[in-house]
């Protein structure tokens, strides 16, 4: 089937009918679960996906932030993932993640998973996110434990079709007096 040639006006207009697999409970008081309907919102959404693919418009998914941490299993990631993959079998599939979750697998909810499932094996991308908690910070600490996560915790269970990227606010925050947005503190891997 040849995807429609869709217009930037037309992505606006359908846009309405793609929601969020990822139905946001109320207070966030219960954790996030896929859609029941997450393959009929994909379908009526894929057309304008496709064509906007088909023109080289856009390359990937972004699949969500901090998901895991939000109560979703990683068996339905990867459901989501896999749906994705399956009509672009080409595209980069990005995820985001709680470093928590990557460290120790379990979620806001208290919920664990094990660490090697936490990142499905359709994802292309993983990042993960650490901001700063709580007072006194420690010169460098922050980057240190952010380069400890993704050398103990992410580096390790990448397959070899999936690559790390970093979240320029996980290693420079402004909730820091030592190491803020405008590039006091350093990072290298």
């Amino acid at each position: 089937m040849k995807p429609p040639n869709v217009t930037h006006k037309e992505c606006s207009r359908e846009a309405k009918q793609c929601r969020s697999v990822w139905p946001l409970p109320a207070g966030h008081l219960s954790p996030l679960r896929l859609r029941p309907d997450f393959q009929r919102r994909w379908d009526a959404v894929w057309p304008v996906v496709a064509g906007l693919y088909a023109r080289r418009a856009i390359f990937g998914f972004f699949l969500g932030d901090e998901l895991v941490w939000m109560g979703v299993t990683p068996a339905e990631l990867n459901t989501a993932a896999e749906a994705v993959k399956r009509d672009f079998p080409g595209a980069i599939i990005w995820v985001n993640e709680a470093a928590g979750v990557l460290a120790g697998g379990c979620s806001h909810f208290r919920v664990c998973h094990k660490v090697s499932e936490v990142v499905p094996p359709a994802v292309n991308w993983v990042s993960a996110d650490r901001y700063w908690s709580s007072p006194p910070h420690r010169p460098g600490a922050h980057a240190a434990a952010l380069k400890g996560i993704y050398e103990e915790r992410i580096f390790p269970r990448l397959l070899p079709h999936q690559r790390a990227l970093l979240v320029p606010g996980s290693f420079a925050s402004d909730r820091s007096k030592q190491c803020s947005a405008a590039g006091r503190c350093s990072f290298t891997l």
